[in-house]
């Protein structure tokens, strides 16, 4: 299991994890991503904790990761259903346009490093790790690159 989920009382485990997934874009049109794990690049946010909204579990998770606080859209840009292959866990991500101030962006314990990339540097800097062979059904790429370019 990827990190750890906070539980309530009798939870059975579920098909899907639901992660919520922030989409930063600077002035160059460049994303941020974050390597949490040293595993790779990925875009900041994480998994739903008990009792949370998706938007409350954003804030919470751009805070751990980010030291920082966004402004976060309150309607997801993407719904992206996939299977983390070399786990075989099922992750539906729910994706929101946000805003943060680079300056404010910090060190956390949660994150090795952060940055902005362009794209195709993110897609083929991902297509180097082994943790991140995963699927998805929609054109995950292609629909990120067409939420970047408006």
């Amino acid at each position: 299991m990827i990190g750890s989920m906070k539980t309530g009382p009798e939870v059975p485990n579920c098909y899907y994890r639901v992660s919520v997934k922030a989409l930063i874009i600077n002035d160059e049109g460049k994303i941020l991503v974050v390597n949490e794990r040293g595993t790779g690049w990925d875009l900041p946010g994480g998994g739903l904790d008990w009792g949370e909204d998706t938007l409350t579990a954003l804030k919470r998770e751009l805070r751990e990761e980010l030291g920082c606080s966004a402004k976060i859209d309150e309607q997801p840009i993407m719904i992206a259903p996939s299977n983390i292959n070399p786990l075989n866990q099922h992750v539906l991500w729910i994706v929101y346009r946000a805003e943060v101030d680079p300056a404010q962006i910090t060190a956390t314990d949660e994150v090795q490093d952060t940055r902005f990339m362009a794209l195709d540097e993110f897609q083929a800097n991902e297509e180097k790790y082994d943790f991140f062979d995963w699927e998805s059904p929609i054109d995950f790429w292609s629909e990120l690159q067409a939420l970047i370019a408006r």
